[in-house]
């Protein structure tokens, strides 16, 4: 759909320059006029399944079970400038080498893929997608070494079956020796409940630590190591347990990240202090959602999504998971070096959308404000901006700036108006509250990698917390390769 009106062009909302000045007196006196409509439904079926839980990176400062959310302590979502820098380092590391391990500009730089059949699905169409794109380097060699069933319980083992046979079979099938391996990605986790959380957190990094030793000895050249918990789980009828679970087991990540971040020396990486007995670790592609219920970057999963068994990943799933890992190899800087071809440019930071604390509540809780994809640079695509759980019926003001109000910003509706704007929409909300707006195409502009924009929604809610207002948390949209 096109935009009410706007200030600008479609396009230049993308784009920097003067600001928009807002009749904000008179936009933030506007009162409700729809009705009021009945209650949230019902129990949820498959359609429409979640459990109401926000996405470890949407969390931030908020908490799961007085946990606090974010991928990275501190309740961030990005990897501390320490770190990421040594993973850069790691990167720059990463070259082509013969089976010997001998670096030589003939040689493969091998990337592997270490799990079960979820991880090997994904893994394989992301191999796909890869094969062709001029992006990347023509020296990679994608080796998926999983096996179905093989979760952490089996691959602490070094002497499981596992690492004697399927990981140098797998190998070998792919024409890529173990010292060639320098790069793994790791989707992970534990099927059978064996504790209660917070518990099973701390147990299954241990599990992580040891598997992460097992790789180092495995793969003597290997500088990476890419971690991914397990997708949404909700509909299984194969695993054990099911969510919230698989939800928290992302915990176990952050944790033992958390732990080589803080210099722990069973996760030693780096060769230019001493021995090394673990790769240099980070989050990779973090794929779980609630369900059908979208996250603030537009991934959600439907049953379409999903096999028989509502645990393994159709072809329709296995696409729309690869893609996100495929993202992260081409826009990752920790990987730029390495996977992009001479001359492929990269982003200094990723694509992302990240939810920055709190909105308040309506009749029908909080406004969920969303984005339909990651912001990347370009996009042939509509990108577009959705609000859901809304007022039914009814409407709102959606903003989109360039920068923040300074400090917590401007208290408004029971809470904080964040955005300084530079364009605004008149959003009307349909009967179940939802509502988008059509930002356009992300234009081909290298000047537009890694900047910023941010936005937020104000519906007019006679239930809202100030009587009259609601607010979605306002959100952050970085765009990148």
């Amino acid at each position: 759909m096109q935009p009410p009106h706007s200030p600008r062009h479609r396009h230049a909302a993308w784009r920097h320059g003067r600001r928009f000045v807002a009749c904000a007196a008179a936009l933030f006196a506007v009162s409700a006029t729809a009705p009021h409509a009945p209650a949230h439904p019902g129990p949820q079926d498959c359609r429409i399944d979640s459990f109401g839980q926000l996405a470890l990176d949407e969390l931030g400062a908020g908490d799961y079970r007085r946990i606090e959310g974010g991928l990275y302590p501190g309740a961030v979502n990005d990897c501390p400038p320490d770190h990421l820098d040594g993973g850069k380092h790691e990167g720059s590391r990463v070259v082509p080498r013969l089976k010997n391990g001998t670096p030589h500009p003939s040689g493969q730089i091998g990337v592997a893929a270490i799990g079960f059949s979820f991880t090997s699905s994904v893994f394989d169409r992301m191999a796909e997608l890869a094969d062709g794109d001029a992006a990347l380097t023509g020296a990679l060699a994608f080796a998926n070494c999983c096996q179905g069933s093989a979760d952490l319980t089996e691959l602490r083992d070094p002497a499981n079956a596992y690492w004697t046979d399927t990981v140098p079979d797998r190998l070998d099938r792919a024409g890529v020796d173990a010292r060639q391996v320098q790069v793994v990605w790791m989707l992970e986790g534990v099927s059978d409940r064996y504790e209660t959380f917070p518990d099973h957190v701390a147990t299954t990094a241990d599990w992580y630590t040891e598997v992460l030793q097992i790789l180092t000895a495995t793969f003597p050249n290997l500088r990476q190591c890419w971690l991914t918990p397990l997708h949404w789980q909700g509909w299984s009828f194969s695993t054990p347990s099911e969510e919230p679970y698989y939800f928290e087991q992302g915990f176990a990540v952050r944790e033992v990240i958390a732990r080589q971040i803080a210099g722990a020396p069973e996760l030693a990486w780096d060769r230019r202090r001493g021995s090394v007995v673990a790769p240099w670790i980070a989050w990779g592609p973090y794929l779980w959602c609630d369900g059908s219920e979208p996250r603030v970057d537009g991934l959600a999963m439907a049953c379409a999504d999903y096999q028989d068994d509502g645990s393994h990943l159709s072809p329709a799933g296995n696409d729309k998971l690869a893609r996100r890992l495929l993202h992260h190899w081409k826009g990752h800087p920790a990987c730029t070096p390495w996977a992009l071809a001479d001359g492929s440019g990269g982003a200094g930071r990723m694509a992302a959308v990240n939810r920055l604390g709190e909105g308040t509540r309506g009749r029908y809780g909080q406004p969920r404000l969303s984005a339909s994809a990651l912001p990347t640079v370009p996009s042939a695509e509509p990108y577009l901006l959705r609000i859901r759980h809304s007022v039914r019926n009814g409407y709102g003001w959606l903003l989109l700036g360039d920068s923040l109000l300074p400090g917590e910003g401007v208290p408004f509706a029971g809470g904080y108006f964040r955005i300084d704007p530079i364009a605004s929409w008149q959003l009307p909300l349909d009967g179940l509250g939802n509502g988008a707006i059509d930002l356009g195409e992300i234009p081909d502009d290298p000047a537009l990698a890694g900047v910023a924009y941010y936005a937020q929604f104000i519906a007019i809610d006679r239930e809202g917390e100030d009587g009259r207002h609601a607010l979605s948390a306002p959100l952050e949209l970085r765009l990148g390769d």
